[in-house]
């Protein structure tokens, strides 16, 4: 479930933020994140409350 809302927020807000700079700013490279993008694999706990800061979003939050 988190993977499917965070992918719609990785395609609505790609056009402001480059998946290179996420990838800087959550300290992993950018397959992995690409992963986490297409659901291959989920982030740890860390990184996951880092995607959320940057996408604005409240992991509490369904």
């Amino acid at each position: 479930m988190f993977l499917v809302m965070l992918n719609a927020f990785f395609v609505f807000l790609d056009i402001f933020i480059i998946q290179s700079d996420v990838a800087r700013k959550i300290g992993v490279k950018g397959n992995i994140l690409s992963n986490y993008e297409n659901g291959i694999s989920e982030p740890d706990i860390d990184t996951f409350c880092a995607l959320c800061d940057i996408y604005d979003l409240d992991p509490a939050r369904r």
